[in-house]
């Protein structure tokens, strides 16, 4: 038998999943007008969010993120190089393993981040929960981050 606080957790739940449907679709819309793939743009914002905003004197290796984003090293190299052709992101090297190679943003890719993330961020108060948005407010506040 549930009571009142097993219901408040689903329908907590529920609002979660309705919002990140909403927030995916939203998303999606301002990657296809930016002409960038899912994917990408998830590499993109590891770059700028894990390790430009860290303080971590290493950048990722293709392993490093290939974990964090739950894909392949196949996978995540097929990106890089997408992105490294598009100029967005830059290779460094490291000076302790010349065979392992790092990543990092370019000018163009953080400029390129920045415009997305901004144009999602203003969609936030759109996501139309039956219970509003006031409760998602926290999880976007510069002290959440």
């Amino acid at each position: 038998m549930s009571n009142h606080s097993d219901t408040h957790r689903v329908d907590i739940l529920c609002q979660l999943i309705a919002a990140g449907r909403t927030a995916a679709r939203q998303l999606a819309s301002a990657l296809k007008s930016h002409q960038v793939r899912e994917a990408e743009f998830r590499l993109l914002w590891l770059l700028r969010c894990v390790w430009q905003t860290s303080n971590s004197p290493d950048s990722p290796s293709q392993t490093e993120l290939a974990s964090q984003l739950g894909q392949s090293t196949a996978q995540v190299s097929a990106t890089v190089e997408q992105l490294r052709a598009q100029g967005v992101i830059a290779p460094i090297h490291s000076a302790g393993d010349r065979r392992c190679q790092a990543w990092e943003l370019t000018p163009a890719g953080s400029a390129l981040v920045e415009k997305i993330a901004k144009q999602v961020e203003s969609q936030v108060d759109e996501l139309n929960l039956p219970g509003g948005t006031a409760w998602l407010l926290p999880l976007f506040s510069q002290e959440a981050a």
